[in-house]
């Protein structure tokens, strides 16, 4: 919702209407993007505060974490509740609770910049895993293959589970092998130990995002015609045209 386009324009729609009822003519309101990210500012900032367990061989075992959006003036803007769906990645966590949270304060609100809350989450999960390797002296992408999901792993919400087996440990060794990442990481090693103020880093995050298309009473139809006059094709479909080439015709 770019711009903030779930909630926020019913200050914009409001100023517009009663201009509108008080001269009796249309109103257009068209506000810069100076105004509108005062108003609206960006993505909805997060504090978290977690706590995370593993065992002898660096399994994850456990994560607790509880996740404070920041609002600002009006809690319409609050996406913490999702940030909890996004926050397992694609990571095996056998034990896992999230508690979301609204905080208000005396800012402007906020917008979610499309998927609400996704961001966020990946973000507060991956901050553990980085950290976390950190303190156990081993690279991240080392600890993040070693704790991939795997066919039968729990998923948020419950009772869900991984009803088939999980293809991103292949799709991490296709971008190393095609990406050259082994030979990459050993050169950002050595231009570091060799450069006391300049530093490099390579870093390869993966991510799960859901695309759940059935139920909540959503349909996706998509209409085919064929036009026996010149053999025109036209493609109806229930999509939305942002830039990325949906409309075929």
């Amino acid at each position: 919702a770019y711009g903030g386009k779930i909630t926020l324009p019913t200050a914009v729609a409001s100023a517009a209407t009663i201009a509108a009822n008080k001269v009796r003519k249309p109103v257009r309101l068209w506000v810069n993007m100076e105004d509108t990210m005062c108003m609206f500012g960006k993505r909805t900032p997060y504090l978290f505060d977690y706590e995370i367990g593993f065992d002898a061989e660096r399994k994850i075992v456990g994560v607790k974490g509880d996740i404070y959006c920041d609002a600002g003036w009006t809690y319409n803007s609050v996406d913490s509740f999702f940030a909890q769906f996004f926050g397992q990645s694609c990571y095996h966590i056998p034990n896992l609770s999230f508690t979301p949270y609204g905080v208000k304060t005396t800012t402007q609100a906020h917008t979610a910049t499309r998927a609400p809350g996704m961001v966020n989450g990946h973000a507060m999960l991956e901050y553990m895993i980085q950290q976390s390797a950190a303190e156990m002296g081993i690279e991240p992408l080392q600890l993040r293959e070693n704790n991939l999901m795997f066919e039968g792993s729990p998923l948020l919400p419950i009772p869900m589970v991984l009803d088939g087996p999980c293809p991103i440990g292949d799709m991490i060794e296709k971008v190393k092998q095609s990406g050259g990442y082994d030979q990459r990481r050993q050169d950002v090693d050595l231009y570091n130990k060799s450069n006391k103020w300049k530093k490099r880093g390579l870093s390869m995050v993966p991510m799960r995002y859901g695309h759940f298309f059935k139920g909540f009473g959503i349909k996706y139809h998509c209409l085919i015609s064929v036009f026996a006059g010149d053999g025109t094709i036209s493609v109806t479909h229930a999509g939305i045209e942002m830039g990325q080439g949906i409309n075929t015709k």
